[in-house]
């Protein structure tokens, strides 16, 4: 329960008896289901070899012994440690940070933080969520942040129930910070119609490269190994207000990414050249020369609740 095991860690389960082997093939199963290979030992030992645990992500095993109550348990495989990410090269690598906590203080302090480290990242807060702080949008703007459309109450606006009308008056209330206007639907809930409206708001739809997976809450080695290993010139990495583990990980990350060549910041100015890769578009510059097309891959389709951001 709760281990963290190698990717290709077989799994063995030892039953106190022998199984009737007309009983065996429903007794064990995995949620969600990995390729790999399965067998009896004996009567009484199931054993898996996986080709590969999801890594990072929770894997539930549940079992169905005959006569017996069923039992269930949950671990995690590691994420590998990069031993460098990719060379940046002096491109930038754009950090933004979705959503909105519960606790006031959270947000706060990830401001103190990224002062203190010296990061300019791009904030997709909740309307809902920004309303109630002001002072803090406020703050972000005049740190050198920008403060940017996320909706209003973080629905997905792709849901069969939201008509135009109402896809309109969620990005209508989102939040900003008067100068950004990007737009990141939640969930990555966009399509043809999603993208229209927003731009007839004088918005443009901004996704992301890398998803960071904080918003699973997993442990913070794995957000930063994620990171660290998917980071490349001029990406766009996801991570949100809320995530503990993100917070955590944001000194030694900015070390590892600007020994490697990265410039930790959303201007462009800050690395003249670079570019903004899948997330944002080549041609976002200044917040005044704002894209002309949206960036609407659905990348993630699994996504289980409700996932980023």
């Amino acid at each position: 329960m709760g281990e963290r095991v190698a990717l290709d860690a077989p799994l063995v389960v030892r039953f106190a008896g022998d199984i009737p082997s007309a009983q065996r093939w429903k007794v064990a199963e995995l949620e969600p289901d990995v390729a790999g290979d399965g067998h009896w030992v004996d009567g009484a030992t199931w054993s898996f070899t996986p080709k590969r645990w999801r890594q990072g992500r929770p894997q539930r095993v549940r079992l169905h012994p005959p006569g017996g109550e069923p039992v269930e348990w949950t671990f995690r495989a590691r994420v590998p440690m990069p031993l460098a990410p990719a060379a940046g090269e002096g491109a930038r690598l754009v950090l933004s940070f979705d959503d909105g906590p519960n606790d006031r203080r959270q947000a706060d302090r990830l401001l103190d933080r990224l002062k203190e480290l010296r990061i300019r990242a791009l904030f997709f807060p909740s309307g809902r969520w920004a309303k109630t702080r002001p002072d803090w949008v406020a703050r972000a703007r005049d740190e050198g942040h920008r403060v940017c459309n996320h909706t209003f109450s973080h629905v997905n606006l792709t849901a069969p129930w939201m008509t135009d009308a109402r896809i309109t008056d969620e990005i209508a209330r989102g939040a900003g910070d008067g100068e950004c206007k990007l737009f990141r639907p939640p969930l990555m809930g966009v399509d043809a119609r999603v993208e229209r409206i927003a731009k007839t708001l004088g918005y443009e739809v901004y996704l992301w490269d890398v998803d960071s997976r904080d918003w699973e809450g997993g442990p913070a080695e794995d957000v930063l190994a994620t990171t660290l290993g998917q980071a490349r010139p001029d990406a766009v990495v996801l991570f949100h207000i809320h995530a503990e583990a993100t917070y955590q990980i944001l000194p030694p990350l900015a070390e590892r990414l600007r020994q490697a060549g990265y410039v930790l910041s959303w201007d462009p100015a800050d690395a003249p050249g670079s570019r903004v890769g899948a997330g944002g578009r080549p041609e976002w510059g200044a917040l005044a020369d704002r894209p002309t097309d949206a960036e609407t891959s659905m990348a993630d389709a699994d996504l289980p609740g409700l996932g980023p951001p």
